[in-house]
């Protein structure tokens, strides 16, 4: 039972009680008592309706409590996964500035159609130059569940080899989860800038 309907039966044996014959000899004598009877009754239902009030209130504001504390928890679990992302782009490029084969392999995922050809170019890479590589941007395109996207620009300078012309690319990375955690899936080249 809901308060106001608990307020409104209290009130109706409240009026039923002072309406008795017994009580109507005590009412005709004083008439301020029906006054008040029907004052008391109508403080009641007011108080009733009052606790209604509060208690459709605080469901409101026990609704948007919850939708904030969504909000908040996934905008920390996207926080979380972005940084999940952000250290495997970092560890692969920490692999290449230490011409680590088995390091920058374990963060491409083997379902990738790029695997087995990027082993090869690295393995030339490596024998011929000394590269220095740095990411100087990084930007989230797009990030779902179990895919992203990310840009990055990232400068290669030589530090020893062949001819090599030092440059600034816009590459876009593909990730995704490969039993749980992030890999490179697809690498794609979206412009080269040359620096000398």
């Amino acid at each position: 039972m809901d308060l106001i309907s608990f307020v409104f039966i209290c009130g109706l044996n409240f009026i039923h009680i002072n309406l008795s014959p017994k009580n109507m000899i005590y009412q005709k004598s004083n008439p301020f008592y029906l006054t008040a009877s029907t004052l008391l009754f109508l403080l009641l239902q007011g108080l009733a309706v009052a606790f209604q009030a509060d208690a459709r209130v605080e469901t409101r504001h026990l609704s948007q409590e919850r939708k904030v504390d969504n909000y908040t928890a996934q905008k920390q679990q996207s926080q979380s996964e972005k940084q999940k992302i952000k250290s495997v782009i970092d560890l692969q490029a920490k692999a290449l500035n230490e011409e680590n084969i088995d390091v920058y392999m374990k963060t491409i995922s083997q379902s990738s159609p790029q695997y087995s050809l990027t082993v090869e170019v690295l393995t030339e890479l490596f024998q011929q130059y000394d590269l220095k590589y740095e990411i100087t941007d990084m930007e989230f395109l797009t990030l779902a569940q179990n895919e992203a996207k990310v840009k990055i620009i990232q400068t290669t300078t030589k530090i020893k080899g062949p001819a090599f012309r030092d440059n600034k690319t816009v590459i876009i990375h593909t990730l995704r989860k490969d039993n749980g955690e992030w890999k490179f899936y697809l690498t794609a080249l979206d412009s080269v800038n040359y620096l000398n």
